[in-house]
């Protein structure tokens, strides 16, 4: 089942994310900072029995994320450009579920992503 994992502050937009998705028949868990010391396996699997030992920065402020998990390279292409189509504000935080980046820390995930998106 395709599945976005998600972080969004504003109300709005998240609501707008969640009409898209449902029209699309994809499925939209959420995330937020008590998910920042698990890995991406037991957030996927929805095991909390999987922590990971990982300092987080006191008052982190979690940025806006959206986590891909079952999406194939075209039902993903499509999403996006469904998402574009209906004029929701950009999450400049994504990525797809890798086995690399599965053992990954949500908050290592998110501090990687915002490295790359600083590179560019």
């Amino acid at each position: 089942m395709k599945t976005i994992f998600i972080h969004i502050n504003d109300t709005n937009k998240l609501n707008s994310i969640k009409d898209l998705c449902s029209k699309l028949g994809i499925q939209i868990e959420s995330i937020g900072n008590k998910d920042l010391g698990r890995s991406i396996l037991s957030i996927i699997s929805g095991d909390e029995k999987l922590p990971a030992k990982i300092d987080i920065p006191p008052m982190y402020n979690m940025p806006e994320v959206m986590i891909f998990k079952g999406f194939e390279e075209t039902e993903l292409k499509n999403f996006l450009n469904e998402y574009k189509k209906a004029g929701i504000e950009k999450v400049a935080l994504k990525a797809m579920v890798t086995p690399y980046n599965v053992v990954w820390t949500l908050y290592y995930l998110i501090e990687h992503l915002k490295e790359e998106a600083n590179m560019r």
